[in-house]
């Protein structure tokens, strides 16, 4: 679980946005891709957090479960 001072980066783009900062969610996470602070995989894992990112105490990971109803195949 992420602690109760984490904010999604979401949420951080758009307090930087009001705050003068001229980006949006979407440069916002490109420059974490771009500062090594995300991944850069092109995959479902694109946009978590680099292990450096993680031991700098910056980002956090927050895992939710995900149930999938039973799928029967023929």
């Amino acid at each position: 679980m992420a602690s109760n001072t984490s904010i999604p980066i979401e949420n951080l783009a758009k307090i930087l946005r009001q705050n003068g900062i001229d980006t949006g969610e979407k440069r916002f996470f490109e420059w974490m891709r771009m500062k090594r602070y995300l991944t850069k995989r092109k995959s479902k894992a694109t946009s978590l957090p680099t292990q450096r990112s993680i031991e700098m105490g910056l980002l956090e990971t927050k895992w939710t479960p995900y149930y999938m109803r039973d799928v029967f195949f023929n």
